[in-house]
């Protein structure tokens, strides 16, 4: 199973996280609303967040809008797919 990281900042992850999945408030695959989680904490976006917005490859590996982070995420984690 993935590590996941969960970081406010993606400057956070260094060399040892190049094979995690992870969860930040500042960049990323998918976009978060702003309504359902608080900006700038990464707990929040992941514990709360409901997806807005997902780019090419989030969208192929299953997130989409509407879906929860931590619903994606835990699906990722658990997928053979990565």
């Amino acid at each position: 199973m993935l590590t996941l990281r969960i970081v406010d900042s993606i400057t956070e992850l260094g060399s040892q996280d190049l094979a995690c999945l992870a969860v930040s408030s500042t960049h990323g695959g998918l976009h978060c609303s702003y309504m359902s989680a608080r900006i700038g904490e990464a707990n929040s976006t992941f514990a709360d967040g409901i997806i807005s917005h997902a780019n090419a490859l989030a969208l192929a590996l299953g997130a989409e809008p509407g879906k929860s982070c931590q619903q994606v995420m835990d699906k990722l984690r658990a997928s053979r797919a990565l």
